[in-house]
């Protein structure tokens, strides 16, 4: 896929957030991680991919799917840090959950990430 055809393709926004550093209190605990906004609204595309399929027969067929999020070259992400939302560019959800970031995969037009469902 060209660049121009990968950046149409990211009509979704995703606010991006990353920790921030904290002491550690008098016991040398670390206290639980402070998110604060980082990128607040960055083009991206999220997609789900099948990734197999399972017969079982209790439950029946079980679909493994994995999310994927494209985001232009250059983006200032890692997988330190986490998604807190998609929208699209007018502001509808596509995802309301927070997405931890297991990978940051360059590819040749584009950033994929491979983002999972986390808790709060």
């Amino acid at each position: 896929m060209s660049v121009a055809t990968v950046r149409q393709r990211m009509t979704h926004r995703a606010l991006v957030q990353r920790t921030v550093r904290t002491p550690v209190d008098g016991y040398g605990d670390a206290p639980a991680p402070t998110w604060t906004t980082h990128i607040a609204s960055q083009p991206c595309w999220l997609t789900v991919r099948d990734e197999g399929v399972e017969a079982d027969r209790q439950r029946g067929t079980v679909v493994f799917e994995s999310l994927r999020l494209l985001m232009p070259n250059g983006t200032d992400i890692t997988e330190r840090d986490r998604i807190s939302g998609v929208t699209d560019r007018r502001g509808n959800v596509v995802y309301a959950g927070v997405l931890g970031i297991e990978s940051v995969l360059p590819a040749h037009s584009h950033l994929e990430l491979s983002v999972k469902q986390v808790g709060g």
